[in-house]
């Protein structure tokens, strides 16, 4: 049920991203801004092909073998454990 749980949450956190990068491609122009809070702050369209500031930029292929890696990885030793109804002699 925990494991539910967790990819559940999961699922919601990234559709709320998807859905907001939809909304900003729809509204924002690039380099455009929005005032969300005017006087405080304020939301700028623009777009990073690669990782933090932009390090390894065009290098996407890397990010996606990477992922697939550890999502293996995870998966992996996730059921390597013991699962609450399993029973050993």
């Amino acid at each position: 049920m925990q494991f539910l749980f967790f990819a559940l949450f999961a699922v919601g956190i990234v559709a709320a991203d998807q859905i907001t990068k939809l909304l900003v491609l729809a509204e924002i122009p690039l380099f455009g801004h929005v005032d969300a809070v005017p006087g405080l702050f304020h939301l700028t369209y623009v777009q990073n092909t690669g990782a933090a500031f932009s390090s390894f930029e065009g290098m996407r292929w890397m990010f996606v073998v990477l992922f697939v890696i550890l999502t293996v990885l995870i998966f992996v030793e996730y059921f390597k454990k013991p699962m609450p109804f399993t029973t050993f002699e």
